[in-house]
This record gives structure tokens, C-alpha cells and sequence, in this order.
């Protein structure tokens, strides 16, 4: 597990400003584009590619550019409530 908290955090780290942009210009606020990046990044470590982009930075980059925005929408549709984690998400509506 150690080694995958690396790899995610230094993800996180390289790419924060530039995921939480992307959740931006889909509309949400600064919370809610946080809240995003990390249903991202949270959903990229159960992926089944993620084996496979851990060992390529700019693969792993554009995936989890694709997860964020991703989330972003579920967010702005209200499909996923805000503040919920990539492990816990709830449906809201039917």
C-alpha cells in the first residue's frame, strides 16, 4: 500500500492545480472542484488500469484528467453529492 499512497500522492501533487482547473471550467465551485479531484483520484486507485499507469506519469495524467472531469459533471448534474469520497459515493434523485 505504501508504495501506491507514493504514487498517488505525488500525482496529486504534480497535477492539484491543473485537475482542480479542469473541474472548474465544468462549473463547480472550489469546494465542489476539490471535492472532484479527489473522487479522481480516489477512483483511479481502484482502476483496473492503474497497475499499467503507474509506471507511465503522462498516462496516469491524462486518466485521471479523464476521472476528474468525469466527476465534475456527475457533480454539477447532482448525480453524485458533494463531499463524498470515489468509495462512498451516493445517488441522489430516483
Amino acid at each position: 500500500l505504501g508504495r501506491s499512497c507514493d504514487w498517488i500522492g505525488t500525482l496529486a501533487r504534480t497535477h492539484a492545480r491543473r485537475l482542480v482547473a479542469v473541474a472548474r471550467r465544468e462549473g463547480l465551485s472550489g469546494d465542489d472542484a476539490l471535492d472532484a479531484v479527489q473522487d479522481g483520484l480516489g477512483a483511479l486507485l481502484g482502476h483496473p488500469l492503474r497497475a499499467q499507469v503507474e509506471a507511465d506519469p503522462d498516462g496516469a495524467a491524462r486518466l485521471v484528467t479523464a476521472m476528474v472531469r468525469n466527476a465534475a459533471r456527475n457533480l454539477g448534474a447532482g448525480i453524485i453529492a458533494p463531499g463524498l469520497s470515489a468509495g462512498k459515493l451516493t445517488i441522489q434523485g430516483g
